[in-house]
């Protein structure tokens, strides 16, 4: 997939370690200081300055960059202000600031290394203290306790270690998707998920949500605990229990994924294109691009949809405005790209094509796929 990446400087990679073991809140190597970011790896994430810990990124002068591949950004020197990380859906509210400082951001969204080739569901933001180079949902609690609970960094993280029941020379800075610790990870998804359904109440009550998380991630079973697409939230309420979703959510298939996505940007657009007859510009099968709890291919194709096309099947862009490029679907779940005879290829920049999955019998068991193509300026293609 393209992605649109604030290069600073060279990336480094934060090195995990052992939960059990104290670590340096803190990174930095010769090329510079690395902050990472995660409950899985968030690439396009937004690193911003934030002295609240409420309004999520609304300024563009807090901006600092944007995550890679590998949830990691490189500053040239260590931050004087503490950090926080925002996660971008296409449209929400921190994505339209973000896309109004540049227009190259219009078509970036956060994804999780948990699941590379779906957008999230949601914006959400995490905190972590100053000087640390960890942002994840443990270090989000750290601070959300000390803010709280009027209390100093040390006092919030015996807090935390405690509802998690995690000794007290644990760290909560831990890596712990590198050092394998898959119940935590666990946790740590549930909270971020949980986080971005219910913010307010998450602000203001965290040490619940973490008894709760805790108590669901207890009665997860092992083979689910290490599946990125077993997803549930929780509401912080600890006098009802959670009770663990029965399987696991559909998913897009990585590798079907890449392909179609080869062929979108292999696309040569430019404003103003126009063709004498139909044309055909590549054929997709759809079949296998969904995966249903077991790892099987989803093949129902009445069940899959471009959601953002016009009746004619013209793309519109996030104006609800045709680019001309033409995108449908046959009964037998092949996806046709395309242009008319009657169209013209309009717009500069990069352009989404959303090919959602929604069961008919369950309606909260969805999946989406995000496909970018570019179109270029007739003036500056010459």
């Amino acid at each position: 997939m393209k992605k649109t990446v604030l290069a600073i400087s060279v990336i480094a990679f934060l090195t995990g370690c052992d939960l059990d073991n104290d670590s340096s809140s803190s990174n930095t190597s010769s090329s510079g200081y690395t902050v990472t970011g995660f409950d899985g790896y968030l690439q396009n994430a937004v690193v911003y300055i934030e002295d609240d810990n409420k309004s999520g990124f609304s300024d563009p002068d807090e901006f600092i960059g944007l995550t890679d591949e590998s949830g990691t950004l490189t500053l040239d020197n260590t931050p004087s202000e503490k950090l926080s990380l925002q996660t971008l859906v296409l449209g929400e509210p921190a994505q339209q600031v973000l896309a109004g400082m540049d227009r190259k951001y219009e078509t970036v969204y956060t994804t999780d290394s948990d699941r590379p080739s779906m957008p999230l569901d949601n914006e959400y933001t995490l905190h972590t203290t100053e000087g640390a180079a960890v942002i994840s949902p443990l270090t989000d609690l750290i601070v959300l306790t000390m803010e709280n609970d009027k209390t100093d960094v040390d006092t919030a993280i015996n807090s935390i270690q405690g509802a998690l029941g995690l000794p007290s020379d644990s760290d909560l800075y831990v890596d712990f998707i590198d050092n394998g610790n898959n119940k935590l990870h666990k946790t740590a998804q549930i909270l971020a998920d949980s986080k971005a359904k219910r913010p307010d109440k998450y602000q203001s009550n965290p040490r619940d949500f973490v008894l709760d998380a805790k108590n669901a991630v207890e009665k997860i079973s092992d083979d689910k605990i290490s599946d990125p697409n077993y997803r549930m939230t929780v509401d912080g309420d600890k006098s009802m229990g959670e009770i663990p979703p029965t399987s696991s959510d559909p998913s897009v298939n990585p590798d079907v994924f890449e392909s179609i996505q080869e062929d979108f940007d292999a696309l040569d657009l430019t404003n103003g294109d126009t063709v004498n007859r139909p044309v055909t510009f590549f054929k997709a099968d759809l079949a296998d691009l969904f995966i249903d709890n077991a790892d099987n291919p989803i093949t129902l194709p009445d069940d899959i949809e471009v959601s953002n096309i016009d009746s004619n099947y013209v793309v519109l862009d996030e104006n609800n405005e045709k680019t001309g490029l033409l995108v449908y679907l046959l009964q037998n779940g092949e996806m046709r790209v395309a242009m008319k005879s009657d169209d013209a290829i309009k717009g500069s920049g990069d352009y989404i094509v959303t090919v959602s999955y929604k069961e008919k019998n369950d309606k909260t068991r969805t999946a989406k796929a995000l496909f970018s193509y570019s179109i270029k300026d007739d003036v500056t293609s010459q």
